[in-house]
């Protein structure tokens, strides 16, 4: 995918604003936060040193929530401002994911505008059953019509269970993106992804879920640190000082 071009869309304003406002939003949240633990006395001290230093929960914790907006904000808006940038330049998701599906598909595939379960019944129509020696269904008896039912599926479930493992690895090990993507592509009718724009939703859904996975690692990051406080009201409670 042309990165640069994506880019050149991106509204880097936004940015600022995204800040402000993510900064505005958690000062209110820290501001609730002192608010409701001021209320449940969790602020009170006995000694003189300690209702001193308690005092600083006032300035560290709004401090403290507006340093991880300023974290947070440009990565967020990011995620908003690339979402955006690909539903404007679908050609080139496209593009990029099609030279990708070009990489762990087969070139029949691409060409015959088809889903992998076309695909292999495609093969087996031309290269298993195609043969003139061979009998065709329709001349064969009930019994061994039968027969050739069960035989046909097992092959097809078979080379089913082929091309999507041969699919998914290959997306995996390609691209880096998880078992699940891999097996939507694989799920999605081919002809379907290009014309109805389906494969950039796909890449949206990967797209998304990496951003899901950085804002997880950053809020459990956000969360021991607010363990400090948190373990120093216990110790409060607990010895009462």
């Amino acid at each position: 995918m042309d990165y640069i071009e994506l880019l050149k869309d991106v509204d880097y304003f936004s940015f600022i604003i995204a800040i402000a406002k993510w900064m505005f939003i958690f000062l209110v949240i820290s501001i609730m936060v002192l608010v409701i633990g001021t209320k449940l006395k969790l602020f009170k001290r006995r000694t003189k040193v300690a209702k001193v230093l308690v005092k600083l929960y006032y300035i560290l914790i709004p401090l403290y929530f507006m340093l991880f907006a300023i974290k947070y904000a440009p990565i967020k808006n990011s995620q908003i401002e690339i979402n955006k940038v690909i539903d404007e330049n679908k050609e080139i998701a496209t593009e990029f994911v099609h030279d990708f599906v070009g990489a762990v598909a087969s070139e029949a595939l691409l060409t015959q505008e088809t889903s992998a379960k076309d695909l292999v019944n495609s093969y087996l129509d031309t290269y298993v059953y195609k043969a003139d020696s061979l009998p065709q269904p329709e001349d064969l008896n009930i019994g061994k019509r039968f027969i050739y039912k069960i035989k046909r599926e097992i092959e097809f479930n078979y080379l089913i269970v082929v091309t999507e493992s041969k699919i998914i690895k290959e997306a995996v090990n390609l691209v880096g993106i998880d078992e699940q993507t891999g097996k939507d592509l694989y799920r999605t009718d081919f002809k379907n992804l290009f014309s109805e724009g389906e494969i950039v939703d796909i890449f949206k859904k990967q797209l998304n879920r990496t951003y899901r996975s950085i804002y997880k690692s950053m809020f459990i990051l956000f969360l021991i640190g607010l363990l400090i406080p948190g373990i120093e009201i216990v110790l409060a409670r607990i010895y009462k000082y």
